[in-house]
């Protein structure tokens, strides 16, 4: 796969911060890996925090190596200083969003449980504190 090119800094940050970009991770740092995402002049850090949101990365290349693929979501561009950063938090490259469903689902069927007993006016024990609720 390709990384499609675009012209310039500017253009990307007038039409594309906030969209999803393929791009090819050129070289990895302590701090996160350098993407190329089209863009002619620079390349975009991905900071080791915004990888995964289920997991501390300690070593980025422990997760990629150069010339991988990725989806990645531009999150911000300085003109001034000519830098991007991308994210790949809340993408589909991000594990941690299936894991976030089932997390709401239990602590769903959980409140719905409590509210039942609470409805039936039984006698229940909540962090230790135990009585009739009504």
């Amino acid at each position: 796969p390709r990384v499609a090119v675009r012209s310039t800094l500017g253009d990307l940050a007038e039409k594309s911060i906030g969209e999803m970009h393929s791009g090819r991770i050129t070289s990895i740092e302590k701090y996160g890996a350098f993407v190329d995402i089209g863009c002619k002049t620079t390349h975009a850090l991905l900071h080791k925090s915004r990888i995964f949101s289920n997991q501390r990365v300690d070593d980025v290349s422990s997760v990629f190596k150069r010339g991988d693929m990725v989806e990645v979501r531009l999150i911000d561009v300085d003109l001034e200083k000519s830098t991007m950063a991308v994210s790949m938090l809340n993408t589909k490259s991000d594990t941690y969003l299936d894991e976030r469903k089932v997390k709401k689902s239990d602590e769903l069927a959980e409140a719905l449980a409590l509210s039942f007993v609470i409805d039936h006016r039984d006698e229940v024990e909540v962090d230790g504190y135990g009585g009739l609720f009504s």
